[in-house]
């Protein structure tokens, strides 16, 4: 029934699209796309679980320029990754679950909408600390691993090293970096369906690879191409089923929900 529904999805969009309600197609599409997703938590076994989410969709803005679509798609698809790898810490720091500082930028989301946009808001900010010139013209990156800062004799709680992310070290440096970074396991490969108008683009990244790993574009479903109706529904259903079954394995990681995050979560 849930595949089903995904092939249906096509006809759906062109019906609401052939009837003047555009605008309407994407949000459309994002819900039957969770929804499938929510049927692959209940079918894996971990719907009842505070998940670190492996798979993401968001609609994109129209409006903006193809680079500008891209460094989102990116962003997103990198603080996905991250939060795998921050997750699977050896190290983990103690504020991991803590999502207070993005519970205002998206209201009504459920927690694993808002652990990808805590790790969105940190990929963000460090590109654009890596971005902004210092005050001898070079472009300022983020301080290094060790590096002392004003706040080092401010009691805090713990925190771990930070990921080797945009920080203006050498390639070599970063990898020196990130190898003396231990995990429980290795950090897995993540997904993201991205919806541009009627269009869906599937994309993925190896977060073991740390935070330059490349961010591979596979294929973009168009959901007005009546022909394509099976296609789109059994792209989609790959990839959601691939993160699904990865999920599955690893449920004895995750703790449970509270009733009151369960609820938000179905709410959402």
């Amino acid at each position: 029934m849930a595949l089903i529904r995904l092939i249906d999805l096509t006809s759906s969009v062109r019906t609401t699209v052939q009837s003047g309600l555009r605008k309407k197609a994407t949000q459309l599409i994002k819900r039957c796309l969770d929804k499938y997703i929510a049927w692959a938590a209940e079918d894996g076994g971990y719907s009842h679980l505070k998940i670190v989410p492996n798979i993401t969709t968001a609609v994109m803005d129209a409006e903006l320029g193809e680079k500008d679509i891209t460094s989102t798609m990116k962003n997103r698809m990198r603080a996905l990754a991250m939060a795998q790898r921050e997750f699977l810490r050896v190290d983990r720091d103690d504020s991991f679950w803590d999502v207070s500082e993005v519970e205002g930028r998206e209201k009504g989301a459920g927690f694993s909408t808002l652990i990808v946009e805590k790790y969105l808001k940190r990929v963000e900010e460090l590109s654009e600390s890596a971005k902004a010139p210092s005050r001898n013209g070079s472009r300022q990156g983020t301080p290094r691993p060790g590096s002392p800062s004003r706040d080092d004799t401010t009691p805090t709680r713990r925190r771990s090293p930070p990921s080797p992310i945009s920080n203006g070290l050498t390639p070599d440096e970063q990898q020196s970096t990130r190898g003396q970074i231990k995990y429980r396991h290795k950090p897995p490969v993540v997904y993201g369906l991205f919806i541009l108008r009627t269009s869906v683009f599937l994309l993925t990244v190896d977060s073991a690879k740390g935070d330059s790993a490349y961010v591979s574009f596979h294929v973009d479903m168009h959901f007005m191409d009546r022909h394509q109706s099976v296609w789109n529904a059994l792209t989609a259903a790959i990839a959601v089923c691939l993160a699904r079954d990865q999920l599955s394995e690893r449920t004895d990681e995750f703790e449970e929900l509270s009733a009151s995050v369960e609820e938000s979560e179905s709410e959402a």
